[in-house]
């Protein structure tokens, strides 16, 4: 960190591992498990026999579908680092998971705070949408409150001049 950045009160440099969360995967079982109430409800409840078999068969399909997409989508869950330096746009970058190539980010912002849990939106300058990334204490626990303060650092901004103007 250079002694410019450490004036103006910012974190210091941080690298994180991000990786596909645990505790996202166990949340989307659970809502796959909960939205496998209805089909078993037809299925047991005798309310399949008014549609015929056909009615349970697309209850079950939809549901195997919905399950199949909470799957291929947490499958889709970027891999890499994210990294904060006091210098740049806005200090954030991505890299893939061999660390290579480093890609600018804007609008690096936490969106959902838990305890050991961090759910932040990433804006990629070219990209179509934000990505989300599940970040958790437990993948690197030393670099955690590193990260924590860089993500609560507010953003960085030029010093403004005397005349009001940035330089």
């Amino acid at each position: 960190m250079t002694d410019r950045a450490r004036q103006r009160g910012l974190p210091p440099p941080v690298v994180y591992p991000v990786g596909r969360s645990p505790v996202l995967a166990l949340s989307l079982v659970l809502l796959a498990l909960a939205a496998a109430a209805g089909p078993v409800f037809l299925t047991w409840g005798g309310h399949a026999l008014r549609g015929g078999p056909s009615a349970l068969a697309v209850a079950w399909g939809l549901w195997a579908l919905a399950a199949l997409a909470l799957w291929a989508w947490w499958q889709r869950q970027p891999t890499g680092w994210l990294s904060w330096r006091a210098e740049g746009v806005d200090g954030w970058s991505w890299s893939g998971p061999q660390g290579l190539c480093a890609v600018p980010l804007q609008g690096v912002r936490a969106v959902l705070w838990l305890n050991r849990v961090v759910v932040v939106q990433v804006l990629v300058p070219q990209g179509p949408a934000p990505r989300w990334l599940w970040l958790e204490a437990r993948t690197c626990p030393a670099r955690w409150l590193a990260l924590r303060r860089a993500l609560l650092a507010p953003a960085w901004r030029p010093p403004l001049r005397p005349e009001g103007r940035a330089p």
